[in-house]
C-alpha cells in the first residue's frame, strides 16, 4: 500500500482496515489497546445493525467539526454536516464488508492517499462510510482527554485519547485519569 503515515512511529492502525481478510469470522467487536471497560460489551455483539456495515459511537462529530474534515471534504467530497465515526470501539460485520467488495475501497483510498490521511485510519473508515454507520450509545466509546480531568466513566468503555497512555512509563502515578486503568487490574 506504498508509503502509509505512521501514528507514533507504527502503522499498526491501519491493521483494523485488514480483518475481514484475516479474520474468517462473520462479525466482531474491534477494540483500541488504549480502552478500560466499565461494562459488559457482549451484549453489541448481538445488536442488528443491518443493512450497515459498521457500528460505531459519533460524540457529535461533523466533517465540519472534526479535525480532519477540512480533508475530507477536499479530498472525498464529504459535506460538511456528515457525521464521524470514532474508530476505537467498532461492531463490524465482516460478512457484509467481504460481500460488499470493501477491501478493494480499502486498497484504493491507501494506495491513493495513504501518506496524506490526516487521523489515518479513522479517516480512511470516515471516507469510506461517509456517515452511514450504525450510531453505537456513546457510553461504548467516551473520549478520554487529560486535560478535562476526571471523567466519571463507571458504567462504559473509556477511550484514552491523550498521552502519555495510562500503560506508558509512570503515567499512571502522574495523571489522574490514567489511574482507573491501573486500579482496573487489581
Amino acid at each position: 500500500h506504498g508509503h502509509l503515515n505512521s501514528l507514533h512511529g507504527s502503522t499498526m492502525t491501519y491493521a483494523r482496515l485488514f480483518l475481514a481478510r484475516l479474520i474468517h469470522v462473520d462479525r466482531l467487536i474491534y477494540t483500541d489497546v488504549d480502552v478500560y471497560f466499565d461494562l459488559d460489551i457482549s451484549e453489541l455483539y448481538d445488536l442488528d445493525i443491518s443493512p450497515l456495515i459498521v457500528g460505531a459511537v459519533n460524540e457529535g462529530s461533523t466533517v465540519a467539526t472534526a479535525y480532519d474534515g477540512e480533508y475530507l471534504r477536499s479530498t472525498f467530497g464529504l459535506s460538511r454536516d456528515t457525521q464521524i465515526l470514532q474508530a476505537g470501539l467498532l461492531l463490524l460485520d465482516l460478512k457484509g464488508w467481504r460481500d460488499q467488495g470493501l477491501d478493494a475501497t480499502v486498497d484504493r483510498i491507501l494506495n491513493q492517499h495513504g501518506s496524506t490521511l490526516k487521523s489515518h485510519d479513522m479517516t480512511c473508515l470516515n471516507a469510506m462510510f461517509a456517515g452511514d454507520f450504525y450510531q453505537l450509545e456513546e457510553k461504548f466509546n467516551v473520549m478520554l482527554y487529560m486535560h478535562k480531568g476526571k471523567i466519571d466513566f463507571s458504567g462504559k468503555v473509556g477511550h484514552y485519547l491523550d498521552r502519555p497512555k495510562p500503560f506508558e512509563g509512570l503515567a499512571w502515578l502522574a495523571i489522574p485519569y490514567c489511574k482507573h486503568f491501573y486500579e482496573a487490574l487489581d
